[in-house]
């Protein structure tokens, strides 16, 4: 009796470590994780088998696996809790819509700030804020993004965003001094119709934004206060508000990290 010769399929292939691989082991271990990971094998939220089991599955040393589980680590795909295991991040991203971000006609329709209106809109109703207020001297960078003069003071408005108990994000409004010093701009207390609708009640209607965007990894303050783990960069967002005569009146910069936002910008073709 003839028996024909099954090729290994790409997957049996892929998702074992191969001897003759040039790779050190433990890149090779992570590379099939990795590949389980993506293909919804180990979906988001499920623990990873121990390493014990993973020893005994992929014939390696312990070594091998705790590396290969730092590369994942390392790569923001899974985390470790002490005692527990490691488990798939849950990596749903929000999505971070800058056309609505300060859109005037979806604050007034909510009647609420807009990153809370934007997050609500995609299921997630568990959102906070930790606000701080400061007046200092505008450095360099925000005299330049708010056209003023050098020695000029500033208000610094500093949030933390929440988002399912995870703080989410770093959200700094700049502001001429002179311009808010008559609101509640000041006043660290939660704004619940948001910031711009009181900037706008002061006298300072923003006709137009302009954003840059920086991608670079988190500064070691911003990775603390946002629990960023190793190897996942942000995304520096500053957006300077313009009154309708061109005058700066707000600087925002936001810190995004790279896992958890999408950016999504809708430009017209003009």
């Amino acid at each position: 009796m003839l028996f024909k010769q099954v090729e290994p399929t790409k997957r049996s292939r892929h998702m074992t470590i191969q001897r003759f691989d040039p790779r050190p082991r433990y890149h090779q271990l992570a590379d099939i994780l990795r590949r389980k990971i993506r293909i919804g094998e180990l979906p988001p939220g499920s623990q990873l088998p121990t390493e014990t089991d993973l020893c005994q599955t992929y014939r390696s040393s312990r070594g091998t696996v705790r590396l290969a589980l730092g590369v994942l680590r390392n790569e923001g795909l899974i985390q470790s809790e002490q005692g527990r295991g490691s488990f798939v991040r849950d990596k749903r991203p929000i999505h971070y819509d800058a056309n609505q971000l300060g859109s005037r006609s979806e604050r007034v329709r909510s009647g609420s700030d807009s990153f809370t209106t934007m997050v609500e809109r995609q299921g997630v109703h568990d959102t906070r804020q930790d606000v701080t207020c400061e007046i200092l001297t505008a450095d360099d960078e925000i005299a330049a993004f708010l056209g003023l003069e050098e020695d000029l003071q500033v208000l610094v408005r500093r949030r933390v965003m929440w988002v399912n108990n995870t703080p989410s994000m770093i959200g700094d409004s700049y502001y001429p001094l002179s311009f808010v010093q008559n609101s509640r701009l000041p006043d660290p207390a939660d704004i619940p119709e948001g910031d711009d609708q009181e900037l706008e009640d002061v006298g300072h209607v923003a006709a137009r934004y302009h954003d840059q965007i920086t991608i670079r990894m988190p500064h070691p303050e911003e990775s603390a206060i946002l629990e960023i783990p190793p190897g996942v960069p942000i995304a520096r967002v500053v957006r300077t508000s313009y009154e309708s005569d061109a005058t700066p009146c707000e600087t925002y910069i936001q810190i995004l990290p790279g896992d958890r936002y999408i950016l999504d910008y809708d430009i017209a073709n003009n």
